[in-house]
């Protein structure tokens, strides 16, 4: 009679098919951390610039004593990573902020937010600005 049992595996083996086991497994870990980071940190980029273009519509509609036109343009193509989200792109920005010192500050802000964005004009009133909203804080019309 002849032996018929299959040769057992070696340890040798077995330690190598794990060990190229782990490899790829790291390896797909590593690709899903890389590649939810990519979304998460897109995902966040296209809020901010949500919210961002919602303060410049508040803003231009808090100032409308200024010859300025201040309503954001969105008709060209958002980057690339923000347009598979389906974010709308900016041509020009154009905001009022009250203080001098904030004009360097939200033009470096708001160029990172919109790279696309050809015209980004960051302008303050001046010191002293009543403007026809005097007493209008916040948005709101202060009540004597």
């Amino acid at each position: 009679m002849s032996d018929t049992r299959k040769p057992a595996i070696s340890v040798k083996s077995r330690s190598r098919s794990c060990l190229f086991l782990v490899c790829v497994l790291l390896l797909i870990a590593a690709f899903a951390d890389v590649s939810i980071s990519w979304v998460y940190r897109t995902l966040r980029w296209q809020a901010e610039r949500t919210e961002a273009i919602a303060w410049m519509q508040s803003q231009a509609e808090f100032w409308t004593d200024l010859p300025v036109n201040q309503n954001p343009k969105l008709d060209v193509p958002a980057p690339m990573p923000l347009r598979l989200f389906g974010s709308p792109g900016l041509r020009s920005v154009c905001v009022v902020v009250t203080d001098q010192n904030q004009v360097e500050q939200k033009t470096i802000e708001l160029k990172a937010l919109f790279p696309e964005a050809t015209n980004i004009l960051v302008v303050s009133p001046g010191p002293g600005y009543e403007g026809r909203r005097a007493g209008v804080v916040n948005h709101e019309r202060v009540r004597p």
